[in-house]
């Protein structure tokens, strides 16, 4: 590695690189294929086997119609672990991911929170940092209500 881990410069791309990773949970929420774009490069990849695997500004135009049955969501991400090599602009992540699905079309089904693991290569480009590759690996879906208080 060229630069220390824990260089000013370094810590700044680890928090734009961050940035991305909540801009994409805000716009699975809000419904914004555009924002979603946003947060990738046009030649970017995602694999969400088997839902989708294809260019992820095609994901970002076609996820609101995957989303009809469980609206609305609360898409959260954890432990985003951010690695840097010999390229200053590139890096790889791997980062927990997930989101809570109120089955709104579906109430007899009750909420659900769908749970996995979101592998990512990321590019930095003019300056500007967006992923360039990513991949969601399903880990499971817990089902139900909280248990009643008292």
């Amino acid at each position: 590695m060229t630069d220390p881990a824990g260089a000013p410069d370094r810590l700044a791309d680890r928090e734009r690189i961050r940035d991305l990773a909540v801009t994409y949970c805000f716009a699975l929420d809000d419904e914004d294929p555009e924002l979603m774009k946003s947060v990738f490069w046009p030649d970017a990849h995602d694999d969400h086997e088997p839902m989708f695997s294809g260019l992820a500004w095609d994901f970002a135009d076609r996820f609101v119609t995957f989303r009809d049955r469980v609206r609305p969501t609360l898409h959260f991400v954890l432990n985003h672990l951010i690695r840097f090599g010999d390229d200053p602009d590139e890096a790889t992540g791997r980062l927990y991911g997930g989101g809570f699905q109120f089955v709104g079309a579906e109430p007899a089904r009750g909420p659900r929170t769908v749970v996995g693991t979101y592998t990512d290569r990321y590019q930095r480009r003019e300056g500007e940092w967006r992923i360039l590759e990513r991949r969601f690996v399903y880990s499971g879906t817990l089902r139900g209500t909280a248990p009643p208080q008292g």
